[in-house]
């Protein structure tokens, strides 16, 4: 493989990651306010929120950088966001 060609080829996994990565986080935020929302300790609660909170941030900031998607993951992943700054309220 060319280097040019090697280099399109490494600049195409790390968007797929990218990608995973704000699906993962979305994913992340989501588990621990589920797990904030049945938690008997008020420590865990907190904590929990916590982590969704960091995992939004997580995700604001790759979206607010070079994030290169289609229109539509990117409108998906702002919808779910929005979902989850709505239940973190």
């Amino acid at each position: 493989m060319d280097p040019f060609e090697e280099t399109l080829h490494r600049k195409a996994e790390l968007q797929q990651g990218r990608l995973h990565l704000v699906q993962n986080e979305l994913a992340l935020a989501c588990i621990f306010l589920d797990v904030a929302e049945v938690a008997q300790q008020p420590e865990t609660r907190k904590r929990n929120i916590e982590n969704a909170r960091n995992a939004c941030q997580v995700v604001i900031h790759l979206l607010a950088g070079r994030f290169e998607c289609t229109g539509k993951q990117r409108a998906d992943f702002e919808d779910e966001l929005a979902k989850l700054i709505a239940r973190l309220k």
